[in-house]
């Protein structure tokens, strides 16, 4: 066994609450799970507990209301600054606890005042470890995502919904199109309405949406009743622009009339502007491409060569693989986008 794995010594006998090994006695100590947070003092329940249900969970969790919990509410917060989500770079668990301490942000839509507020920044540069150089890159980092928008699939993604991750939250961005529906339904659950997500659950006239089941439809709801919540995500809705999206499931034209359609395209090296390699490639499929994978093979069609590409393009040239750089990429993308009214 190594400092990870553990090793098994021997067999201890426990009797009447002792432990008889021949070497030592030593008193049997039973371990009770905290009954509450030791952070924000609210309840703490396993996975599965309830009033109605004998079933307990492995996890145990606080029940509180989640922005009233410090750790809790560290960890949505750069759950919704990640790349997935808002993206904005240079926010750490720890520096986000900072900003939090400091009364600068308590909501994810708290980082959008930082633009446009100089005392602010300020502040934000007096804090220990950051320096003018930290702020001023938090501030393009903030208006990067404010001049481009935020595609509704990764703002539904940054609401740190239970079980909704993020293929479901693409889904949840196809179903309700826009973000006014999509905080529709979560305000009405809020209110007690049973069919709140009738869109996701079905009809009597009316299929539900496939992958949709109880489980998230009952996070849905869970999301909803804490009503700090539905707040925060109607704020951070006004503070920036929530675009529609492109996705493969909502696409309103079909995969053939895309330019790339049936080609292996790879992605290499950095992309232009702050777009994800994740990004791109659900970009490629949506413009008909057959897959996007991350090496290079005899079956690859296409490389898009971003900055650094290194050992992909030496491959693809060994290969006689076609290669397009992505400044070219990105103009064949904004035509597609014009042509057929989405934002990317």
């Amino acid at each position: 066994a190594g400092d990870v794995i553990p090793q098994i010594l021997r067999k201890v006998d426990i009797l009447d609450g002792v432990n008889r090994n021949e070497e030592t006695t030593t008193e049997w100590i039973s371990l009770e799970p905290p009954a509450s947070c030791p952070s924000c003092g609210s309840s703490a329940l396993f996975d599965g507990d309830s009033e109605n249900s004998n079933v307990t969970g492995q996890v145990l969790r606080c029940t509180g209301p989640q922005l009233l919990c410090k750790p809790r509410a560290v960890s949505g917060l750069a759950h919704a600054f990640s790349r997935d989500a808002l993206n904005i770079a240079g926010l750490s668990e720890a520096r986000i606890s900072q900003l939090m301490n400091a009364g600068i942000l308590q909501t994810p839509s708290d980082i959008f005042a930082i633009d446009g507020d100089d005392s602010l920044r300020t502040k934000i540069a007096e804090l220990p470890g950051w320096g003018d150089k930290s702020a001023g890159n938090l501030l393009k980092a903030v208006q990067t995502v404010t001049a481009r928008g935020v595609p509704l699939h990764q703002y539904i993604y940054s609401l740190g919904i239970r079980h909704v991750g993020s293929f479901n939250s693409k889904v949840l961005a196809s179903t309700y199109v826009t973000v006014t529906a999509f905080l529709d339904a979560l305000v009405r659950a809020n209110s007690g309405d049973n069919d709140a997500f009738y869109k996701l659950t079905g009809t009597e006239t009316r299929d539900g949406v496939k992958g949709m089941g109880p489980v998230l439809v009952a996070s849905l709801y869970a999301f909803s009743r804490e009503r700090t919540l539905i707040v925060a995500a109607e704020k951070l809705s006004k503070a920036v622009n929530i675009n529609g999206d492109l996705t493969v499931s909502a696409q309103p034209f079909g995969q053939s009339d895309g330019p790339f359609f049936g080609l292996s395209i790879v992605f290499t090296g950095t992309l232009p502007g702050s777009m994800s390699r994740s990004k791109a490639q659900e970009l490629a499929k949506a413009m008909g491409a057959k897959s996007t994978p991350t090496a290079v093979s005899k079956s690859t069609n296409l490389i898009i060569e971003g900055d650094g590409g290194g050992r992909k393009i030496e491959k693809a040239k060994d290969l006689g693989i076609r290669i397009m750089k992505s400044s070219e990429w990105v103009k064949i993308v904004e035509e597609f986008a014009e042509k057929n009214s989405f934002m990317y």
